[in-house]
């Protein structure tokens, strides 16, 4: 009875010793398989990222695009507007040489430094 008693303790130790082989086994392979779902799902998102990564930077592209031409056509604007008023000042300018003229002519006003008549 002693050597049956001996002999299931050896059978099992070794059960026990092959079960926590064949766990640490699982284990290791439900990592592996977890590491491998990860990459899969990172391989499956890496051309989504890239497709978001191309739009991003057409979208980029654009907005410089626009900025320059924004830049390009205010500065038009600009110049336009800096030439209506010159245009303007000088078109007062003659008329109020011309308001003077008329009031030298006719007497109302002596110029500064014109004799008296």
């Amino acid at each position: 009875e002693r050597e049956l008693m001996e002999a299931r303790g050896t059978s099992n130790a070794a059960w026990a010793a092959k079960l926590g082989k064949s766990e640490a086994r699982r284990r290791q392979v439900e990592q592996e398989l977890r590491a491998l779902q990860r990459g899969a799902a990172e391989a499956d998102r890496s051309p989504r990222v890239a497709r978001l990564e191309a739009v991003r930077q057409r979208l980029l592209q654009r907005a410089a695009r626009a900025e320059t031409r924004f830049a390009s056509l205010e500065l038009v604007s600009c110049m336009r507007e800096l030439e209506a008023a010159t245009q303007r000042h000088a078109q007062v300018s003659r008329q109020c040489q011309e308001l003077e003229d008329e009031v030298v002519r006719r007497g109302l006003f002596e110029p500064p430094g014109a004799a008296p008549t």
